[in-house]
Formats: structure tokens, C-alpha cells, sequence
């Protein structure tokens, strides 16, 4: 695909498999991604961001994350059901570590 040299927009409206998103381009560019209210980047357990990333937090729940002049983008974001299951094994683990502990915890008092 060819273009007469200018400026232009370049939309691309498709679904994302693995809630990761990555581009390459030849010759810096201007990025903009908007992404829906029901995902988010606020997580960095979760989440990463290429450097040079600028995130903003819309009116309306979306999150615009941008680059000025880049040559790659890297974008992984998340729903509320992964953040879930993130708090989920997070408390299963604290729980394993007290249950593991606590006879340690015991035995040390008695001696």
C-alpha cells in the first residue's frame, strides 16, 4: 500500500486476542489508543506501557494513552475479571503463608 506524501490519519477498529497490543514502524510516529471503559492499565502487575507514554483518564471511562514520535509501541492492558482473579490469588497466598508459619510461629514460643 502507497500514499503521495502527506499527512494522514490511519484508523484500525479490530479485535484483540491476549490484551496485548505491539506495533513497529519504520520512521517515528504520533500513537493514540483508546481503550474502552471496561479495560485498564492502572495495574502495573497487570499492565505495561512502553516508555514515552502519556495516559489519560477520560469523562467518560476511557483511557487514552499516547506516544509522540515513536518507533514502537508495546500495550498490555487487562478487564475486571483479571484484576479479580489477581486479588484472588494474592489472598489465597497470604492465607497459605499464615497457615504455613503459624506452627513455626508457635514452636518458637515455647522454647
Amino acid at each position: 500500500m502507497t500514499f503521495e506524501r502527506g499527512n494522514y490519519t490511519v484508523s484500525y477498529v479490530s479485535p484483540l486476542r491476549d490484551n496485548h497490543l505491539q506495533a513497529s514502524f519504520k520512521s517515528p510516529y504520533h500513537v493514540n489508543i483508546t481503550l474502552p471503559g471496561e479495560f485498564s492499565v492502572q495495574n502495573p502487575l497487570l499492565a505495561s506501557i512502553s516508555p514515552g507514554a502519556n495516559r489519560t483518564r477520560l469523562a467518560d471511562n476511557t483511557t487514552l494513552i499516547q506516544w509522540n514520535k515513536t518507533t514502537s509501541v508495546d500495550l498490555r492492558f487487562y478487564d475486571t475479571n483479571r484484576e479479580a482473579l489477581l486479588y484472588f490469588f494474592l489472598q489465597f497466598m497470604a492465607i497459605l503463608a499464615v497457615v504455613m508459619l503459624l506452627p513455626f510461629l508457635i514452636t518458637m514460643r515455647k522454647k
